[in-house]
């Protein structure tokens, strides 16, 4: 019997299925005897085994890639989108900030200017008062005072606007130093936004898998609870079926289905997915005490069992007509 566990299932999910198996299954012995208590008067309308069909195979609705990305853009985007454009008001609340402080910087250093021509004017102007009081207003020691004063007021000056420059060099250099963090702050949130979308993909990829596992055995184990409840019914009415047809006889096949579906039924839930992926050679694997055995020599087997607990002219009568072996 094939089951839609094994086109759909992952590799990895088989292995987890199978590591999970630690429950040992009831013996081979225990449930041909199971078999054979139930089954005593086979026969009846519809053959002489209950058929278990395949597993049904439910269409489960899975999120396209498509679709996964465009949840994960949006959800990166509020992780990343936030920050980003913080950051980017901020620059830009630098920007305004350091016009600012330039302003303040030119306007301050040209007032100092300002004051410095006035102080060389008002020393230049009491100088030539006192040149003139002494009677040396036109000496060349006057000449000489005004140059001095003319001097210093132009060196002040030029230190002014070194001053100037310098300040507003150390502004222009702290906003660059701003703008290169900021834009590599940036650049290193889209590159995590990358890693954060495919970390999210990953997640959401496992989580449909787990998803349509969950929804796969969920659906595999109302399937068994259902031909479970058949089977009850089925071999309640067994005894009626068996008197419209008592000449009906146990088949090769009959015993092979029937062993089958007591080894499922008598299984823990974990064996018996087990079973769904790997379908009746898991079960024969079972029934055998976990040894490998080939389809033929288990079934050999569990027919000479048969035969023998048979009664001695039933014996008799299978070495004349073989259980219709097919």
């Amino acid at each position: 019997m094939s089951s839609y566990f094994t086109q759909f299932a992952t590799p990895q999910t088989q292995k987890a299925y199978l590591s999970g198996l630690g429950i040992q299954p009831q013996t081979q012995s225990d449930l041909l005897k199971e078999l054979m208590a139930k089954s005593s008067g086979v026969g009846g309308v519809g053959g002489g085994s209950y058929k278990l069909p395949e597993p049904p195979k439910p269409q489960v609705p899975t999120l396209s890639l498509d679709q996964m990305m465009d949840i994960i853009n949006r959800r990166v985007g509020l992780m990343v989108d936030p920050q980003i454009e913080g950051l980017r008001r901020g620059l830009e609340e630098e920007r305004v900030a350091h016009q600012a402080r330039v302003g303040d910087v030119k306007a301050g250093y040209e007032d100092a200017r300002a004051q410095l021509q006035k102080m060389g004017e008002a020393n230049l102007r009491q100088g030539a008062t006192t040149m003139r009081k002494r009677g040396l207003y036109e000496s060349p020691m006057a000449v000489d005072l005004a140059n001095r004063i003319q001097r210093q007021t132009a060196e002040h000056g030029l230190k002014l606007e070194d001053e100037q420059a310098r300040i507003l060099a150390d502004l222009a250099e702290y906003l660059a130093t701003r703008e290169r963090a900021t834009t590599e702050e940036i650049q290193a949130l889209e590159g995590r936004r990358g890693e954060w979308a495919q970390s999210l993909l990953d997640e959401m990829e496992q989580r449909e898998r787990d998803r349509r596992d969950r929804l796969e055995q969920q659906a595999f184990e109302n399937w068994l609870a259902q031909e479970a409840m058949k089977h009850q019914v089925w071999q309640a009415n067994r005894p009626s079926r068996g008197a419209s047809s008592a000449s009906t006889q146990v088949g090769y096949k009959d015993i092979l289905e029937q062993l089958q579906m007591a080894a499922l039924m008598s299984m823990p839930q974990q064996q018996q997915f087990a079973y769904s992926l790997f379908g009746p050679d898991y079960l024969l694997q079972q029934m055998g005490g976990g040894q490998p055995r080939t389809f033929d020599e288990l079934m050999d087997q569990e027919l000479m069992r048969y035969y023998r607990g048979l009664p001695r002219d039933e014996q008799l009568a299978y070495l004349k007509d073989p259980l219709n072996r097919r």
